[in-house]
């Protein structure tokens, strides 16, 4: 999960130092030694099953999960069954300009590589045909369209990786109802941010008082529920700025603010500049 936050906030200060190598379909197992290469590639099982061996730890992965890791350590891929098929994106990141973060970043993988268990893997796939489809007949602006591609596949990923990080959270706190409240409150206001959250049923969903709700969640999380609301449509607002052509009033209904002028305020008060500057210090990069 840091991994992802981490190569989110890398793609974010470094766009044009972010090179596709390869997008395509793969169907051959194979293994490539340490220091061999020097890139990143994420991995999306289309069909069939096996067992990725990243430094030595081996991940099962079956149909629908995705596999993210540097090309610098072992890795390898040997199959279950004798039909598999991946879809894959590899990509480089200008090292001379990111050494300490990519550093971390490496570092982070080796921890937290495991496989990412998708709760929508059409939304994923789609992203990765429509990646392969510009890398192989190179429209105009191709490289453009593919980064922000990569930069949508990227946010989804880190959407799930904080879903699954939840839920795994809710189990541990199985036997402290607060908790499992909360956390499927949180779950719900990821998936759900752009639209209108109403108290009486986020109560209704966890079987609390609307008042009772709003004072557990300030006790178990530290903010208030509005609070945590903004801070999402914010992070999400930003992305939607920095990844897409979106006007920043279409930006400001997507990510569910009523109107620009209120989004507008909100977002400088959140970021200290407005979403048109914020928009164009990224444009600049």
């Amino acid at each position: 999960m840091e991994a992802i936050k981490l190569l989110l906030k890398i793609i974010d200060e470094q766009w044009n130092n972010i090179k596709i190598m390869f997008a395509e379909p793969w169907e051959i197992p194979w293994t490539v030694h340490a220091g061999e290469r020097d890139d990143y590639e994420i991995y999306f099982l289309e069909k069939g099953k096996g067992k990725f061996i990243i430094n030595g730890v081996e991940h099962p992965v079956s149909k629908g999960d995705l596999m993210f890791f540097s090309t610098k350590v072992e890795n390898s891929f040997i199959p279950d069954e004798s039909s598999f098929r991946f879809v894959f994106i590899t990509f480089k990141i200008d090292n001379s300009k990111n050494l300490e973060k990519l550093n971390e970043l490496n570092h982070l993988l080796l921890q937290e590589n495991a496989p990412i268990k998708l709760d929508n893997s059409d939304f994923v796939h789609e992203i990765f045909y429509k990646i392969q489809k510009d890398f192989y007949l190179k429209p105009q602006d191709y490289m453009l369209r593919i980064k922000l591609l990569l930069g949508e596949l990227f946010l989804k990923i880190s959407d799930q990786c904080y879903s699954n990080y939840l839920n795994n959270s809710g189990k541990i706190y199985s036997n402290k109802n607060s908790h499992v409240c909360i956390n499927q409150i949180i779950i719900y206001l990821q998936k759900n941010y752009n639209k209108n959250i109403n108290l009486e049923e986020l109560g209704k969903m966890v079987n609390l008082h609307p008042r009772y709700l709003c004072s557990l969640f300030k006790q178990v999380s530290g903010k208030n529920l509005s609070e945590l609301i903004r801070e999402i449509r914010i992070e999400k607002a930003k992305r939607l700025l920095s990844y897409t052509p979106l006007s920043i009033t279409e930006i400001a209904f997507e990510v569910g603010f009523s109107g620009s002028q209120f989004f507008s305020r909100v977002f400088k008060n959140s970021e200290g500049i407005s979403p048109s500057l914020y928009r164009n210090s990224k444009n600049k990069i």
